[in-house]
């Protein structure tokens, strides 16, 4: 049978049951489309208008105000011509425009998250549910900064998983510091190299403020 299945990048493909094998790995799904619904289909069924190069994606999660809000904490550390290359579709998917040339920090990191071969979602979550050896535990983020990223090997989606506190960061950093150091820090370190520290999360994000011109929201820790 593996003699028959080709390779997809994200999932394999059988030609004679004219079927893919698994589960598209990017939930790109939307209620008020039915073709979305289909977790084997490809580009929702319409091939000669959509592609979809590897299946995965940078995607925010929960209501509609909250991938908005989410949204507006990612594209808060672009510049303005970054921002107008960058969109959030209905379904929470982030596109990058393909002939943007952005040069702040913040605009690299999210272009490295995008073109990754992993999903990264974006969650609003007090919350946060993930793997621990064999067991399945549970973190408040209102203790852990108002922030936190699930490697792929601990979330229980599978993917990179950000998550961010509604309730806002105890020790009053503004929603787009949190963001910057979660998302530009741990989530794209995690999928550029697959480990991550909080000391090179505070390296990322203290060269996002210095591309607005602002000041260090904390030291960097001694290696």
């Amino acid at each position: 049978m593996s003699g028959e299945l080709d390779y997809m990048v994200a999932r394999y493909y059988s030609s004679s049951l004219g079927r893919f094998m698994a589960v598209d790995p990017g939930d790109d799904t939307v209620l008020e489309d039915p073709q979305s619904w289909n977790k084997y289909a490809y580009v929702r069924n319409n091939p000669l208008n959509r592609r979809d190069p590897d299946g995965r994606k940078v995607k925010m999660t929960g209501t509609k105000e909250e991938k908005q809000k989410r949204f507006g904490e990612i594209t808060a550390n672009l510049t303005e011509k970054e921002k107008a290359a960058v969109k959030m579709k209905k379904s929470g998917k982030v596109k990058i425009d393909k002939n943007a040339e952005g040069t702040s920090t913040a605009f690299k990191d999210l272009s490295v998250a995008v073109a990754a071969k992993q999903t990264v979602t974006v969650n609003t979550s007090e919350t946060v549910e993930y793997k621990s050896g064999n067991a399945v535990v549970s973190t408040d983020l209102k203790g852990v900064g108002g922030g936190m990223v699930v490697p792929t090997n601990q979330s229980l989606s599978g993917n990179v998983e950000v998550h961010i506190d509604p309730r806002g960061n105890q020790d009053g950093a503004p929603a787009s510091v949190v963001m910057s150091h979660e998302l530009f820090g741990h989530a794209a370190d995690l999928v550029r190299t697959g480990v991550t520290s909080e000391r090179s999360a505070i390296i990322e994000e203290t060269k996002v403020l210095a591309d607005q011109g602002k000041p260090p929201y904390r030291e960097t820790p001694d290696e």
